[in-house]
């Protein structure tokens, strides 16, 4: 897998390699909570100045998200569908 990630640059190699040499290709770790504008901003100086934007979110904003827009519901999710997904 290794061999392969390294010829083929479309090769799945964060399937196919174990996730310690995956994790070994990342330079940097955010963690994605609350505060991922602030910790982004610290990365590097030129991302100080970051606004990161709330996008589809529910009940964050004075915009109803998509789900209330488009009148999506989890009214058609059983177990026979959600196997098939």
């Amino acid at each position: 897998a290794i061999k392969m990630s390294r010829e083929d640059p479309y090769f799945p190699d964060c399937h196919m390699i174990p996730q310690w040499c995956y994790a070994s290709m990342v330079d940097y770790w955010v963690p994605h909570g609350r505060h991922l504008e602030s910790d982004l901003r610290q990365l590097h100086p030129n991302m100080a100045n970051l606004s990161m934007h709330v996008e589809n979110s529910e009940g964050m904003s004075d915009t109803p998200g998509p789900c209330v827009r488009f009148n999506i519901t989890t009214d058609c999710i059983n177990s026979t569908n959600m196997e098939l997904l």
